[in-house]
């Protein structure tokens, strides 16, 4: 009988155990009540002492690792500054990583577009360099279309830049893509692939003439995510105003046609 009821306790024990609402506190708040906040299952209480959360790398907003899965509610501090997340505080939805960031930080534009609609991206005085050889290392407000980000990259000949984009998306994008250039040679990819976080110029020959005496422009027709897009670069060196100007103005134009 005495096993028995002992038995009984225990349960009855790790049951209350189970539906029981805490409150841990340090001795640093005077007066603190001991009863917990009627409506948390969890409440902590100290004047000097903050709640560490678990310390993770994620890989991008669209990736659950380094999860197994998406979990709602899961709330984790991001360490790492990659893709399309930044080091903070990110809580899952149950399918992507959201930022609780509310402060100004590099976030790039999603350019989202009904069929006839345009978007231009213009910046004036952009200078790239070897240190900082794209347009995200210098704006928060890169363009990003169907997880590309369209980029202007440096060139070592500052005559010259590089057409790019950065796949963003966390997953693998495949696409299909030709390239008419203003004064080289033309280019076209069918069925391209490409990986979360690489990225692939897209003009014939690479490289893109933005001198104080010559300026070209790129035009990609793309079909992606069975959506054609033509989306144009024109870069150049405006000494309209500055006659030594060696700094770069970019203009990105995005059109949806289907």
């Amino acid at each position: 009988m005495k096993k028995l009821s002992l038995a009984f306790f225990s349960v009855a024990i790790i049951a209350f155990s189970i539906t029981a609402q805490t409150k841990i506190k340090d001795g640093t708040v005077p007066g603190g009540s001991l009863i917990p906040n009627a409506d948390a299952i969890l409440e902590l209480e100290s004047s000097n002492k903050g709640l560490l959360l678990p310390r993770v790398e994620l890989d991008s907003t669209g990736l659950p690792s380094p999860l197994s899965s998406h979990v709602q509610g899961m709330t984790v501090y991001n360490t790492k500054k990659t893709a399309d997340v930044l080091p903070g505080i990110y809580y899952n939805d149950g399918n992507s990583w959201k930022s609780l960031i509310t402060t100004k930080v590099i976030v790039d534009t999603v350019v989202i577009l009904n069929v006839g609609e345009s978007f231009v991206y213009y910046k004036k005085d952009v200078p790239l360099t070897a240190a900082k050889p794209l347009l995200r290392d210098h704006f928060s407000d890169v363009p990003v279309l169907e997880g590309l980000r369209l980029e202007a990259s440096y060139y070592a000949d500052q005559n010259f830049y590089i057409p790019r984009w950065y796949n963003v998306s966390g997953t693998t994008k495949k696409y299909t893509y030709t390239c008419i250039s203003g004064a080289t040679v033309n280019y076209d990819e069918a069925n391209q692939t490409l990986l979360n976080g690489q990225f692939e110029n897209v003009d014939g020959d690479n490289i893109v003439y933005a001198s104080a005496t010559a300026a070209e422009t790129v035009t990609v027709d793309l079909i992606i995510n069975e959506k054609w897009y033509r989306v144009l670069w024109y870069v150049f060196k405006d000494r309209s105003v500055n006659a030594t100007n060696n700094s770069l103005t970019v203009r990105i134009s995005i059109t949806r046609l289907h």
